[in-house]
């Protein structure tokens, strides 16, 4: 889609020199920080449906897409709580699901319509899911102002209609800009195409009623865009490691364009070698919109509890390198820190770290007597506790260490640790 936001004709009669600000193929990031778009639209009674074209980021145990004006009814892109079910909220009432879950990665149409008894949930215009329920359109807000429930999706094409669309109609109609050769075009009330790039959300139908962004990012869809989606396995939360886990990770082709030529996705294992593989798209093509599974040969993570990789592709003539890299940490359940693979002092002799491959402890001492030591699972160094563990502000004394062949030394005046 296309817009211009200035009057032609006006300008062009009072002769002043001019430059058109068009934007086209934009859509809006709601990352799941609390970011909403206010329509300014009102509330409305059914019969109603909604449609969008959608692509969550990520599951997450509780999502709103577009929110009442009581704050809490609404449509959920994900129900509470933490089952990833698409549903309707009469706040107060009762929450309801669909029984769809949507899947993170991939654009998709939703829509939801409602004749004042049943709620009906479309995925691409197949019927997903009924609900014996009705409520009022939720025109409020999309999104939620609020980080517990915040919208964690990209968002297109949002529309709002005083009707129940047909099934047949909205599959037909799906891709298509709303226009007047929609059979329901008198009926729309609302429409966000979010091609403005910046600033307020132009609703078309109705100007005056234009939506006010908080938060919301305008991104563009790309010509030719492939993205690492998600490190399938290993993952973390296994009891252990073994010494031949299987790597897979997902790859999505996010463009408009069907990707035709081979490219090499490669992953690097704590900072080691690169490993590649190529995916055959020359000889099979990844449509646009579409994902595949890239299957790596298996890895020994015995050695460690945690572990990191770094994913990414290689496809000439991408469009947008930002998704083309994926740097995931993983755990499992317990991890029992092994021999030690580095020991390193400072240059002031203040401070020691001691390794076990990723996994680092700190040790440092603010008098003869207190010391701390610090743990990073994976090598970064954080306080999640925040104020509530008590640390000495202050910068740390100088200590002593030995290697002692079996074990190291550190030690102040008073206190001798061995490592």
């Amino acid at each position: 889609m296309m817009k211009c936001f200035v009057n032609l004709a006006l300008l062009m009669l009072c002769g002043i020199n001019f430059t058109v600000n068009a934007q086209s193929n934009y859509y809006m990031n709601f990352p799941g920080d609390g970011s909403y778009v206010d329509l300014d639209l009102n509330d409305f009674t059914p019969p109603w449906s909604i449609e969008c074209k959608i692509n969550k980021n990520g599951n997450t145990p509780f999502s709103h897409l577009l929110t009442g004006s009581d704050g809490g009814s609404g449509v959920r892109l994900e129900q509470w709580y933490d089952n990833n079910q698409v549903g309707i909220t009469d706040y107060g009432v009762a929450d309801y699901f669909f029984g769809y879950q949507l899947s993170p990665g991939i654009w998709k149409h939703l829509a939801v319509t409602c004749d004042g008894t049943s709620t009906r949930l479309y995925i691409n215009g197949t019927l997903q899911g009924t609900i014996s329920a009705s409520i009022n359109c939720p025109a409020d807000l999309l999104g939620l102002d609020n980080t517990q429930g915040a919208l964690n999706a990209k968002i297109d094409e949002l529309r709002f209609w005083n009707t129940t669309l047909s099934q047949s109609t909205i599959s037909t109609y799906q891709d298509s800009s709303a226009n007047s050769n929609h059979p329901n075009y008198s009926s729309l009330v609302g429409y966000y195409q979010f091609d403005e790039g910046i600033g307020q959300v132009m609703n078309t139908v109705d100007t005056t009623a234009n939506g006010i962004n908080n938060g919301g990012i305008y991104e563009q869809l790309y010509n030719y865009d492939v993205a690492i989606l998600t490190l399938d396995s290993p993952v973390s939360g296994v009891i252990s490691y073994s010494a031949s886990e299987p790597v897979s990770v997902t790859v999505a082709n996010l463009g408009a364009t069907d990707i035709t030529t081979d490219f090499d996705v490669s992953y690097v294992l704590n900072g080691g070698t690169p490993v590649t593989v190529t995916v055959p798209a020359g000889t099979t093509t990844l449509a646009a919109n579409t994902t595949t599974i890239v299957n790596f040969s298996p890895v020994d993570l015995s050695f460690s509890g945690v572990h990191n990789f770094t994913v990414y592709t290689s496809l000439s003539g991408d469009d947008y390198s930002g998704n083309d890299t994926l740097d995931q940490f993983i755990y499992q359940q317990n991890n029992t820190l092994g021999d030690i693979t580095n020991f390193s002092v400072s240059p002031t002799n203040d401070t020691v770290v001691i390794s076990n491959n990723l996994t680092q402890v700190k040790v440092l001492f603010y008098t003869d007597d207190i010391f701390r030591v610090w743990m990073a699972p994976d090598g970064n160094f954080i306080d999640p506790a925040g104020s509530d563990i008590v640390v000495y502000d202050q910068n740390p004394i100088v200590i002593q260490t030995t290697d002692e062949g079996s074990y190291y030394k550190i030690s102040s005046s008073n206190v001798v640790l061995r490592a």
